[in-house]
């Protein structure tokens, strides 16, 4: 457990109960998790754990010269999913018709959510509007299924949902939601550091961000 632990962190994988339940069960032992962040240190790395303990990730340790453009990229990549994140989970809630945003965890079907569409022109709306942000999510068929399926697929492929059922297309929000949701308040507050991080010859990881 202990090497392939560390294999998908070091590529970048959100080890939680939806995607890999084993391996998170595993690095919840406080002995586990202490042998793989011992591990990752030799590597400039860290294993952070989501502030609500949704999902574990690796991290740089501090950031020098030969991690700005690795950093900057992700940053980058963080910042083109925003907007479709956030409306995709803004059409979910309109689906559940509550206030409070998706968790790690919390499901919905399908064919639910795509009746949700079909029949409210707002939440259509939405959809559409998602389709436009970017080529990933353009669908050539471009009817609500069409489109939806694209959607879905760009969410899955991102890591924000996994399929819990095939027989009933039901779907997980999984623990990388948590991070999502790290950070949007990190980039809120922190935001004006990053941009002139390149001022510092050696600046510490102070953020959650992988």
């Amino acid at each position: 457990m202990f090497k392939q632990a560390v294999i998908d962190l070091l590529q970048g994988a959100f080890i939680c109960e939806q995607t890999n339940p084993a391996a998170f069960k595993w690095l919840k032992e406080p002995v586990n998790h202490a042998e793989v962040d011992d591990y990752l240190a030799r590597l400039n790395r860290r294993l952070i754990k989501t502030n609500n303990g949704f999902a574990y990730y690796c991290a740089w340790e501090s950031i020098g010269q030969g991690e700005r453009n690795e950093v900057r990229k992700t940053f980058t990549e963080i910042k083109h999913t925003i907007a479709p994140v956030v409306l995709f989970l803004q059409i979910c809630m309109n689906h559940s018709k509550q206030d409070v945003s998706p968790a790690a965890g919390d499901r919905f079907n399908y064919a639910g959510l795509l009746t949700t569409i079909t029949e409210n022109p707002s939440v259509l709306e939405e959809l559409r509007r998602l389709s436009t942000l970017g080529k990933e999510f353009v669908s050539t068929d471009a009817s609500p299924k069409g489109m939806l399926d694209r959607v879905v697929k760009q969410m899955t492929l991102w890591g924000y949902l996994t399929e819990h059922n095939k027989n009933q297309a039901s779907y997980s929000f999984t623990g990388k939601l948590d991070y999502f949701y790290e950070v949007l308040t990190f980039l809120a507050e922190d935001e004006k550091s990053i941009q002139t991080a390149d001022d510092e010859q050696d600046v510490p990881v102070q953020g959650r961000l992988a």
